[in-house]
């Protein structure tokens, strides 16, 4: 229930600030932020030859 709350609030306060300008700058942050991480995996594992499928990630 508690998720479902929160999850309403998320969804009515996403729909208040579509398109301002807070929006499009916290999607950008977000954007850079995701392709970081991405990037970090992608070093470690190119760091980690032994890794070469996706089985491999998985352990």
């Amino acid at each position: 229930m508690v998720r479902h709350i929160i999850d309403q609030a998320n969804w009515s306060h996403g729909d208040l600030d579509a398109g301002s300008a807070e929006n499009v700058r916290a999607n950008r942050r977000g954007f850079r932020a995701h392709v970081a991480l991405v990037d970090l995996v992608e070093d470690y594992l190119l760091q980690n030859r032994s890794m070469t499928t996706v089985l491999d990630l998985l352990g």
